[in-house]
């Protein structure tokens, strides 16, 4: 499976897209500003890149030209929520492979949060779904296209239409097969098979053997889940790093869940999010910075940077 970078400034944006990507099978990294893109670029190869194009002082255009210059052969992706046709252009002369407009037609490579789709995008997606058509970048005519459409939310659409946020059109279009996904705590037995998945994720990504007891297992089970699978896969991330001895039994998980309470009652910053899992990841390499840097995905140069604002 080929190796993807991603760069999004936007965190819950760039969790998403390296979620997905990585249930697919992907390996990806993920960078949040085009200095370490760039950076990045310069010493390694990506087959793809997907890459938003504001993100700060530089654009992805920047990264553009830098990974087609390493590799002519880079399949490069620009996404933006807010193009111009100086952008479309630049991308299509810079040999972009892709230019999506952010949030609708990223709906190819993730599920589509259709509760968060401004009115704007909402007729252009009902025309999509109309039309049955698309119109390639740098192209005059448009081409028909056979897709299938799933649409998630966790809102309630309905009252989203009686408020006037979300077309009626658009809602009976998307509403024909709904599923109902209950929550985590309402479907227990699912919680052994993706504890033993996102272990053997993180096992493999931080090159550990962190192994789970009996009774790390069921503690994990009694747990109610508030924040459903994405907290589950935080829990594991952090079980697989800091586990002492590498074991995860029952004082782990409960250490870890008073942690996590803790932290999720309190103002956490990005910036505080940043830094715990640095730290998480130079405990689970005894402070071997260059591990570190390449577990993250980062430069150690940058790593360095971070850790000198970090005061560590």
């Amino acid at each position: 499976m080929q190796k993807l970078l991603i760069v999004e400034d936007d965190q819950s944006v760039r969790t998403t897209m390296v979620t997905c990507l990585e249930l697919e099978g992907y390996t990806v990294e993920a960078l949040s500003s085009t200095h370490e893109a760039i950076d990045r670029l310069e010493h390694y190869s990506y087959p793809i890149v997907i890459s938003d194009i504001y993100l700060d002082e530089r654009t992805g255009i920047d990264v553009l030209r830098t990974a087609r210059r390493q590799n002519p052969a880079c399949a490069v992706i620009l996404m933006t929520g807010r193009g111009s046709m100086e952008t479309v252009m630049a991308a299509t002369e810079g040999g972009a492979f892709e230019y999506l407009a952010q949030p609708v037609e990223m709906a190819h490579m993730i599920d589509t949060i259709i509760g968060d789709i401004d009115l704007g995008f909402q007729l252009k997606l009902l025309r999509f779904l109309q039309q049955r058509e698309v119109r390639p970048l740098g192209s005059a005519r448009a081409r028909k296209v056979d897709v299938r459409i799933i649409a998630a939310t966790n809102r309630d659409v309905q009252k989203l239409v009686d408020e006037g946020k979300f077309r009626e059109d658009l809602w009976y279009r998307l509403n024909v097969v709904r599923l109902v996904v209950p929550p985590l705590c309402e479907r227990p037995s699912d919680i052994p098979l993706l504890v033993h998945y996102f272990l053997k994720r993180y096992n493999e990504r931080y090159k550990l053997d962190t192994r789970l007891t009996d009774s790390g297992l069921k503690t994990l089970e009694e747990y109610s889940w508030p924040g459903n699978i994405r907290q589950l896969q935080h829990m594991m991330e952090r079980l697989a790093i800091l586990a002492p001895g590498g074991r995860i039994d029952t004082p782990a998980v409960r250490h870890a869940i008073e942690q996590m309470d803790s932290r999720e009652s309190s103002s956490e910053t990005l910036a505080d999010t940043e830094a715990e899992q640095i730290r998480r990841v130079l405990g689970a390499t005894n402070g071997n910075k260059s591990r570190a840097a390449k577990i993250l995905g980062i430069e150690r140069k940058t790593l360095y940077r971070k850790l000198e604002k970090m005061a560590l």
